[in-house]
This record gives structure tokens, C-alpha cells and sequence, in this order.
């Protein structure tokens, strides 16, 4: 699949943004939110942030998608590896109060419908997987430089698999906006963690460029996940004020969030297609 997310406007003065083949999925319902003008948009409840806000946000965007933000689950991110299945026992963990979300998690599994989970990112690739069944599953997962070393997707997809009863090559992901040149400069040991693809020389012969988005890919596609099924974003946050970008703005910014749930469909109305949807690449793609 191509690269591309499409833009929508969600109302308030808020734009959010959905990966255009996932978004033609039944029965799956997923969005990117975004940074404001103003710097308002933040999902994050930790790091000193206005948690008021940040609960109001996650709110708004819940309902837009047709969920109960009291279902929400969120992970307690630690850029590690850990994945856990999420079912009706563990709805609303990490909803509204950070000492409840499921703790140093990366990536979260569910095949309940109704139940929406959160990760949340400000560099890092937010990524969303998809199995149509026998079981439909869906899963979000958190991908940093050291969570991608540890092996996250791997370990999402094989666990998404396992909760779908589906091989990795009937799955279908997306990789939202992340750190990738020329805005992402890494020393040579974080370098040898990735695979020649994601790296590319810099201008500092001490430093390499990684790309994030091209690491997360071929871990995917080393998983079993089939090329065309993958879509890319192509966004990289540091060049783009529409999303919140730590190694631009330092680490007090806002965090944006990538939401999804399985919903039931009727007649196709469970699909995923917001009116008025744009190209939303970045000019440095």
C-alpha cells in the first residue's frame, strides 16, 4: 500500500486522520489525533501534563469513533516488548487515572468489540494491526527505536495472530507518524540495532539518520505480514507541527494518540470512512 494518511475535520476545530485502507476495513474503527495550533491536543496523563485536558481529549475522540471512553484502555509504555490481551475484566484500565493502565505494556490485543485502545506517541510510531478473523482482532502497539530492538511487532503480530486464529500474511497494519530523517540523528550503536534499510549516512560521520517507519516495516514484513498489506504514514512529526514531536519541542510536549476498537457493522456502516478526506503527507513525506 502507499504511503498517506487521510485528513478529516472532527469538529471543535480539531483535524484527525485515519490510514485510508484500514479505514475501508468492517467492523474496524481506528483514528490518529493530532496537535492543535495552539499546542492543545495532548493525550498523555503523565509527565506533569494538564491531566483535565488530556482526559477531556481522549473523551472527545472516543465518542467521535462511537465508543464509551470509560472502556479505554491505555498501556503503561516503557519502549519494551510485552503485549497483553485485553478483554471485558480490563476495560477502562488506564482510561482516566494513569496508576490503572496495564502496567509496562507496549502493545495491547482485543478481540472484544466495544473496547478502545489507546497508544500514545510524540516520535515514536504509533502502530495499528488488523485480522479480519476467523476472530476479528485488532491491537495498537507502541514502537520506539529500543521497543523495535526488543521486538515489539514481532511479538504483536504473532500474538494478534494467535487471538484472530489467522496467519501473520492475512493481517494488515499501519504505521503512523515517526522519527525518520533528516530529523532523526542516532549513534552508531542504536545504527547496528536496525536493519541497513532504516539507516542512512550523516552529514556527522559519528551519527547516522535512522528511519523509524522503514524499521517498523520490515519487522512487519519479517513477521509474515504480506508488502501490500502494510501502510506507512510518511509523516515524520519533527517537520510537522500538526503532531507532537519530543525531539523538536522537548520532553514537556503533548503526546498524540492512535485509537481503535472493533465495532459491529451493519450493512457496511461499520467502515471507517469520514467525509471530506484529504492527503495528509507531509511535504518531506
Amino acid at each position: 500500500m502507499g504511503a498517506g494518511l487521510e485528513s478529516f475535520a472532527a469538529g471543535a476545530g480539531r483535524v484527525g486522520f485515519r490510514f485510508p485502507g484500514l479505514a475501508r476495513c468492517p467492523g474496524l474503527r481506528h483514528l490518529l489525533t493530532s496537535r492543535g495550533a495552539d499546542g492543545a491536543g495532548n493525550l498523555s496523563l503523565s509527565g506533569g501534563r494538564d491531566r483535565t485536558a488530556a482526559v477531556a481529549e481522549r473523551r472527545f475522540w472516543c465518542r467521535l469513533l462511537g465508543a464509551d471512553p470509560a472502556k479505554l484502555v491505555a498501556g503503561g509504555q516503557v519502549h519494551g516488548a510485552d503485549v497483553a490481551r485485553i478483554g471485558p475484566t480490563e476495560a477502562g484500565r488506564g482510561a482516566e487515572d494513569p496508576a490503572t493502565v496495564v502496567p509496562a505494556t507496549d502493545a495491547l490485543v482485543c478481540t472484544e468489540p466495544g473496547i478502545p485502545l489507546l497508544t500514545v506517541a510524540a516520535d515514536c510510531a504509533p502502530v495499528l494491526l488488523y485480522a479480519p478473523g476467523p476472530r476479528p482482532a485488532v491491537a495498537v502497539a507502541h514502537a520506539g527505536w529500543r521497543g523495535l530492538a526488543a521486538g515489539v511487532l514481532p511479538a504483536t503480530v504473532a500474538a494478534l495472530a494467535e487471538a484472530a486464529g489467522a496467519p501473520p500474511e492475512r493481517l494488515r497494519a499501519g504505521v503512523g507518524p515517526c522519527a525518520g530523517p533528516p530529523h532523526y540523528q542516532v549513534g552508531p550503536e542504536v545504527a547496528a540495532a536496525a536493519p541497513a534499510a532504516a539507516v542512512a549516512p550523516d552529514p556527522d560521520p559519528d551519527r547516522r539518520q535512522l528511519d523509524l517507519a522503514a524499521w517498523a516495516r520490515a519487522e512487519l514484513r519479517a513477521a509474515g505480514l504480506r508488502s501490500e498489506a502494510i501502510e506507512v504514514a510518511g509523516v515524520v512529526p519533527a517537520a510537522d507541527r500538526r503532531f507532537f514531536s519530543h525531539r523538536r519541542d522537548g520532553p514537556g510536549c503533548g503526546r498524540f494518540g492512535l485509537i481503535a476498537l472493533l465495532a459491529p457493522t451493519r450493512s457496511g456502516r461499520g467502515r471507517n470512512r469520514p467525509p471530506r478526506t484529504k492527503d495528509a503527507r507531509a511535504a518531506d513525506g
